[in-house]
């Protein structure tokens, strides 16, 4: 039995020469790096949200009248193509007066809209002020343009990469290199105006819903910034 161990011990022990073998030639003549690539982006697409009430004495005439309301801003919303409009929330609630009894009910509406285009969305906002009021207005940049974003950013910083790496290999003297790793990383971050003030952003698409540009002075801008941790090893 002693005997047949033999073989397999042996074959263990040079399974483990190799590997230190290979981690070994892993572990000289090692460079490692890091690039950077950032870029500046402007929000591209503008959200609101709107806010629909009615009260009356009685529920179902509160829900009625909102209904009403509702309907009316669903149909101008709805006539523009660029508009995305979504239903976030609906609730209906009693008021009560001193006399600890219900004096009213009021039901609610929430809506969130979207558009890439402001002027289209500030002209709708302004359209159906009668009916819904502005609660909040943020901006963002669209998936479409962030990918493009991360595309470019990336182009820059693979770019400066190869660039490095040969600069390196040639002052070094080596004839080549094999990557051992190469880590990409990015990230987004507001740099300013993710969320208008309400009074700002009512007074901007209000009273100037015809003049897309100054919604775009409040829409401010993201930044992305791909960073590249490369690990290589010179041949």
């Amino acid at each position: 039995m002693f005997n047949k161990m033999l073989p397999y011990a042996a074959a263990v022990l040079l399974l483990a020469a190799c590997q230190e073998k290979s981690n070994t030639s892993l572990n000289y003549n090692i460079v490692e790096f890091k690039e950077t690539a950032t870029l500046t982006v402007p929000n591209d697409t503008m959200h609101a949200t709107l806010t629909i009430l009615s009260t009356a004495p009685n529920r179902e005439a509160a829900s009625h009248a909102n209904t009403q309301k509702f309907n009316a801003v669903k149909s101008k919303i709805g006539a523009e193509k660029q508009i995305v409009m979504e239903l976030s929330d609906r609730s209906v609630s009693p008021h009560y007066g001193n006399n600890g009894r219900i004096s009213q009910w009021q039901d609610r509406v929430q809506l969130r809209v979207n558009s890439t285009d402001f002027d289209v969305l500030s002209k709708m906002l302004a359209a159906v002020q009668e009916e819904a009021m502005i609660d909040g207005i943020a901006f963002s940049v669209s998936p479409e343009k962030r990918a493009k974003t991360l595309e470019q950013a990336s182009e820059q910083v693979l770019g400066a990469y190869k660039q490095r790496a040969d600069f390196m290999r040639e002052k070094l003297g080596y004839s080549g290199y094999k990557v051992v790793k190469l880590e990409l990383k990015d990230d987004f971050s507001q740099r300013s105006h993710a969320h208008v003030q309400n009074e700002m952003a009512a007074a901007v698409v209000l009273h100037n819903a015809s003049a897309s540009m100054d919604v775009a002075e409040v829409a401010g801008e993201q930044e992305v910034r791909q960073t590249l941790n490369v690990s290589l090893q010179m041949q």
